[in-house]
This record gives C-alpha cells, sequence and structure tokens, in this order.
C-alpha cells in the first residue's frame, strides 16, 4: 500500500496504521462470538478487506480535497482519531484490553501448526500482493500516478484527473492495510 501511496503517487500518509485496526478489529469481532455468532476466518478476512476499502474510500474522498502538508497532517489526524476509537468504543474494540478468544485462522477443519507453514502462507499471500502492485504500477492507473507524482501541475495540464487517481491510489493502499491488519 506504501508502494502505491507514496511509491507510485507521491502521496506521504500515515493512514495504513488505522485501516490495519479496521482489518483487526472486524476480523477479531467476527470470529470470537462475542456479537452471539461465530464465523470462520476466510470469510471474516474477506468481509474486514471490504469494509476496509469502503472505509478507505470514503476517507479518501474526503482527505484529498487538502494538498501537499496538510494531506498528510490530516492523515496523522485520522490516526488519532481512530486509536481514540479503538482505546474507548468497548463495543467495537473492546476497549483498553482489546479482544480476547480470537480464534488461529483456519480454512475449516485445516489449521497451520507451526511457524515455518505460517511463513509459507504469509509468503504466498505477500507474493500476491507483490504482483498486484506492479499490475497495477503497468495500467494507466500507475502512470497517472507517476505523473502526478513527478509533477502535479503539468499532468493537470495535459488532462490528467488528479484527484481520481490520488482516492483511488488510497483505496488499494487501505485495502491492503486492512488485508495486513486482518
Amino acid at each position: 500500500g506504501l508502494s502505491v501511496m507514496l511509491g507510485m503517487g507521491g502521496q506521504f500518509s500515515f493512514a495504513a496504521v488505522s485501516f490495519m485496526g479496521v482489518g483487526a478489529y472486524t476480523v477479531a469481532s467476527l470470529t470470537n462470538g462475542r456479537n452471539g455468532f461465530i464465523m470462520e476466518t476466510i470469510p471474516a478476512l474477506l468481509i474486514a478487506v471490504i469494509v476496509a476499502t469502503i472505509i478507505a474510500y470514503i476517507m479518501g474522498l474526503v482527505l484529498f480535497r487538502l494538498h501537499g502538508t496538510y494531506f498528510t497532517f490530516a492523515t496523522i489526524g485520522l490516526v488519532q482519531v481512530t486509536w481514540a476509537i479503538y482505546m474507548n468504543f468497548k463495543p467495537l474494540s473492546g476497549g483498553p484490553d482489546g479482544i480476547s478468544g480470537i480464534p488461529f485462522i483456519g480454512i475449516g477443519n485445516i489449521k497451520p501448526a507451526s511457524y515455518s507453514t505460517w511463513f509459507y502462507i504469509i509468503m504466498g499471500i505477500v507474493i500476491v500482493c507483490m504482483v498486484l502492485v506492479e499490475r497495477i504500477r503497468r495500467t494507466q492507473l500507475g502512470r497517472s500516478l507517476a505523473s502526478i507524482r513527478d509533477n502535479e501541475i503539468a499532468a493537470q495540464t495535459l488532462g490528467v484527473n488528479v484527484y481520481k487517481p490520488k482516492v483511488i491510489a488510497f483505496t488499494i493502499a487501505g485495502t491492503l492495510a486492512g488485508l495486513a491488519g486482518g
């Protein structure tokens, strides 16, 4: 996500931490039974990614009304607001005590037993994300972000919509952060 935001688009954002929290607390709330039901881990992870994507899109629409350093400081403000929510809103996050009783990730009855198995699973997910980001770099979105990064005024003069690619990049970064948190 940072590669998409900073590497491709030249936008420095601290908001990934907030979206990691969204992913983590969504998966934890859906899988531990505290809401009256227990969901399998993989569907809960997919829901967490969807929730993080929706929130990232909405926040991107709002935050990219600001430019440059103002955007960066607004993302710091977003992190502070979400931290306050995570620490104080017990129905969502359990407050300062957090959420306990989160089961190990598994697909049906298959659960990874060792750290080496976990390593290969996580490495597979990382490789998929790397391929996705590299594919994005080669698309029109990636080229638009690169032109915005290099010279936003020149890109706008040449007809590049600078607002939309930034929001899409922020949403992709939020999606990947939600996946990491979950």
